[in-house]
């Protein structure tokens, strides 16, 4: 052999003996990562549901492959993650079920592992706010704080588990129901005692892929063939106040990851056609009369959320004198609270003080106080200093020049990027009260604009609009945005800043949502 050509050939031996001796864990972690980016990516992939599928599965797979390895529980848990999130998308329930089996096995199978308590968190969140099951929430919680108290989502175990209502008290000398939870459509999985913390020899921590996807534009229906070994024991309902998209589904190109978990059978199924032709009947009902869906079914509001817009470093629009959005929309908000719980409602508010919230966090939070109304103040603000006037909006897309102009400065703040848009779009298209929100805004419209004509001149009515607000937008309630008064009218912002125009903005606004509530039943707060 040439002397000159040995340090070539050893130059070209040395990477492949290496590459021999790697973990094979390692390396099927990495290809699972390389798909994951490759989904990331790819806008036109995640259009596709069984792209979403396929990820998942080649974590799943390597996790099941080498349940000892150090990287198992990180993909496990990205495959939860990838999961969780089409199920949002998809509506799909074997989707939502598949991610509950994946939190559960990294909860159950590496309780010590510092995603663990990651996991634990999200699917308590998914048993108590999604499928409305408070004790499976409050048995994951307790469970990951017994392995673990000191975590770092200890904080936010602790927050859920005390916002949980009161545990039933069982009836004396009668055994507790066999029944399962209350959503039939979709098996529950709970956790059950965790195994032993695995012994692994340290290694390097690589950081876990959390999931930040842009949605795809048409989230598809569920495959003809349901997922392997994802256990759905009843029909799927469609979600009440979510309609899913049409596709043509598309069959996986692999099976999607088996979802290993004790899930529990129903025993109490629910004749869904039967359901389903009785939603449709008091809907078509609905259209030939006055009353809406809502009130046929007989639905009460117990709880009003408001959101006091702007807050912290996000001042809103500043008039003139130096008069704050977001001070004036607290005041008001403050006010208004006190004036619904008069007329025995229990009311929460978005803020309490004078701190910031991304406009997306508000209608989800909204969502997660179990709000039956949501009403955002605000403050408005024009180019011209002779525009004036209040106007009252509910959620859609505009043709109005101006509505337009007023949602792009009120979503200003938001972090959105382009690549949300078409899930925003799918987000806004299957919105629900729109019939409801409408109403509202009209009751809380005609009485602002009456109430403020009796003790001030110069009130303009602006009317009901529509715009695509960031704020109202994935709120399951009615939901409106109230425009008080302009802060760049030199005169309507000194009735702003004044204590006094801001009790009667809120005396109206009650009005209106009394007004609103009509002769429906209203269930009533006790206050001891």
């Amino acid at each position: 052999m040439n002397p000159r050509l040995a340090p070539l050939l050893l130059a070209l031996l040395l990477p492949l003996a290496a590459q021999a001796k790697r973990d094979p864990a390692e390396t099927a972690y990495e290809e699972a990562r390389r798909s994951y980016y490759t989904l990331k990516d790819d806008a036109a992939r995640r259009k596709l549901r069984h792209n979403w599928l396929n990820v998942a599965h080649r974590f799943e797979a390597m996790a099941s492959r080498f349940p000892k390895s150090q990287r198992a529980p990180e993909a496990l848990y990205t495959a939860a993650e990838l999961l969780n999130e089409l199920s949002r998308i998809s509506f799909v329930s074997e989707d939502q079920q598949a991610a509950i089996a994946y939190y559960t096995r990294v909860v159950e199978s590496h309780p010590k592992h510092r995603l663990a308590d990651d996991a634990a968190y999200t699917l308590a969140r998914i048993y108590f706010e999604q499928l409305d099951q408070p004790e499976s929430a409050r048995r994951v919680i307790n469970g990951s704080l017994a392995v673990n108290s000191r975590g770092d989502r200890a904080k936010d175990l602790k927050a859920l588990l005390a916002s949980l209502p009161p545990p039933k008290t069982p009836v004396r000398n009668k055994p507790p129901p066999p029944a399962p939870e209350h959503r039939p459509a979709v098996a529950s999985a709970e956790p059950s005692k965790p195994a032993p913390a695995e012994k692994q020899a340290p290694a390097e921590q690589v950081p876990v892929i959390r999931v930040e996807l842009s949605k795809p534009a048409e989230p598809e229906p569920a495959p003809a063939q349901a997922p392997a070994k994802v256990v759905a024991q009843a029909p799927q309902p469609a979600p009440a106040s979510e309609s899913k998209p049409a596709a043509e589904p598309v069959k996986p190109a692999v099976e999607p990851a088996p979802a290993v978990a004790s899930n529990k059978p129903v025993t109490a199924p629910v004749d869904e056609q039967m359901a389903q032709a009785r939603l449709k009947a008091v809907a078509k009902a609905s259209n030939g009369t006055e009353l809406t869906l809502a009130e046929q079914l007989g639905l009460k509001v117990r709880r009003v959320v408001i959101d006091a817009g702007h807050g912290g470093h996000d001042t809103g629009a500043i008039g003139r004198k130096g008069t704050r959005e977001k001070d004036v929309t607290l005041a008001i908000a403050r006010k208004l609270a006190t004036e619904l719980r008069n007329r025995g409602l229990e009311v929460m508010l978005t803020r309490e003080d004078d701190h910031y919230l991304k406009l997306e966090e508000r209608a989800r939070m909204a969502n997660e106080m179990k709000g039956d109304l949501f009403i955002s103040i605000h403050c408005n603000s024009a180019p011209t200093s002779k525009l004036r006037g209040i106007e009252t909006y509910t959620l859609n897309t505009s043709a109005d020049r101006y509505s337009i102009r007023l949602a792009a400065r009120e979503n200003a703040s938001s972090e959105k990027g382009i690549s949300d848009l078409q899930f925003i779009l799918a987000d806004l298209a299957t919105k629900a009260n729109t019939e409801e929100s409408t109403r509202l805004a009209t009751r809380v419209q005609k009485n602002l604009v009456s109430h403020l004509s009796s003790g001030y001149t110069g009130v303009k009515d602006l009317g009901t609009k529509e715009a695509l607000f960031y704020v109202l937008l994935g709120a399951k309630m009615p939901a409106i945005l109230v425009e008080t008064a302009f802060l760049s009218h030199s005169e309507e912002e000194q009735r702003l800043a004044s204590e006094k125009y801001q009790d009667d903005v809120a005396q109206a606004i009650a009005h209106g949502v009394e007004d609103f509530l009509g002769g429906r039943q209203v269930a009533k707060v006790q206050v001891n």
